[in-house]
């Protein structure tokens, strides 16, 4: 059983023309009816284009066709923990540096 149950992949303005209709079409042929494939807006994450959002609460990134299979749908769990660990370290970073604005 895969660990999530829809994808969204980033059509923003970076992401759309660095590839994101290919990897849309390789997670549908990867996927196919098991798991929801969207397109989305922009998700935040231009400077790490490609990017994909899984269940809505997990940006995956840096993806490029081969690397999304190379990365993720060889082993999405391990990606997705990657994504997990990443995102907290850019909360800390993010964090930190609010904390020195204020003090």
């Amino acid at each position: 059983m895969l660990p999530f149950k829809k994808i969204g992949v980033c059509h923003g303005k970076t992401c759309g023309p660095a590839g994101a209709s290919s990897i849309k079409k390789i997670l549908e042929d990867t996927y196919g009816d098991s798991v929801e494939i969207t397109e989305r807006l922009c998700c935040g994450r231009c400077d790490d284009h490609n990017s994909i959002v899984v269940d809505d609460t997990v940006t995956v990134s840096h993806l490029s066709p081969d690397a999304l299979t190379e990365q993720f749908i060889s082993d999405p769990q391990a990606a997705i923990d990657a994504a997990k660990i990443e995102e907290e370290k850019i909360s800390a970073q993010l964090d930190a540096a609010l904390a020195n604005e204020l003090s």
